[in-house]
């Protein structure tokens, strides 16, 4: 039987790191060979004969400018692939952000919704100011940004003490595509205890 067991994970390879790797290595290689010759066309001119020696001296100079000019080469790639590190993280981190921002969002606005149902006036424009302040704090909390969308307005809900929209039983209108409703959020939907996803509780007002 074949055992798929005994096959190795791989980790995903980069195209673009490959390459500026391997053109490292050639630049490299072509560095260490360049000087070899320097150092052998420097040798023999020690003790040549004044026509041979100059014509040493020009090979020498065509190979020390063709060591330099692959030095330089080889610092521009590596400034370039430094350069493009930082690019990709910086739009790594703008999409998480993006992505953490529209999280928010929408979790703002489904107790929101649950404030509107159950609150008016002066009551749900402090429950508006509460939850916004407990936002803010939450931003800092581990587990705040990993667990289930619903579980966190359940739990935030609770805080509150207003009642979780329904439409947390609803996975299209959730605005986060790629999240699942966890049985705890809809447990505590409908008021019975649910898990806790932080590792320290949200403040009290």
């Amino acid at each position: 039987m074949f055992d798929t067991e005994a096959i190795p994970e791989t980790a995903p390879t980069d195209p673009v790191a490959d390459r500026a790797e391997r053109h490292g290595r050639v630049l490299q290689e072509l560095t260490d060979l360049g000087m070899n010759l320097a150092r052998a066309v420097s040798a023999q001119a020690a003790d040549a004969d004044p026509a041979t020696a100059h014509a040493l001296a020009l090979d020498f100079a065509r190979i020390a400018r063709a060591v330099r000019q692959t030095v330089a080469l080889e610092a521009k790639l590596a400034d370039d692939r430094q350069t493009s590190l930082a690019e990709r993280a910086q739009h790594r981190q703008r999409e998480a952000d993006a992505q953490a921002r529209r999280r928010r969002t929408r979790i703002e606005s489904l107790v929101e919704r649950a404030i509107d149902a159950e609150a008016s006036g002066s009551e749900a424009d402090n429950l508006y100011e509460d939850l916004r302040e407990r936002l803010e704090d939450a931003d800092d909390l581990a587990g705040f940004h990993d667990r289930p969308l619903p579980e966190i307005v359940a739990l935030i809900c609770k805080h509150l003490g207003v009642t979780p929209p329904l439409v947390l039983w609803n996975d299209a209108d959730w605005g986060i595509e790629s999240e699942a409703a966890p049985p705890e959020a809809v447990e505590g939907a409908v008021g019975r205890p649910i898990s806790e996803p932080f590792e320290a509780p949200l403040p009290d007002p």
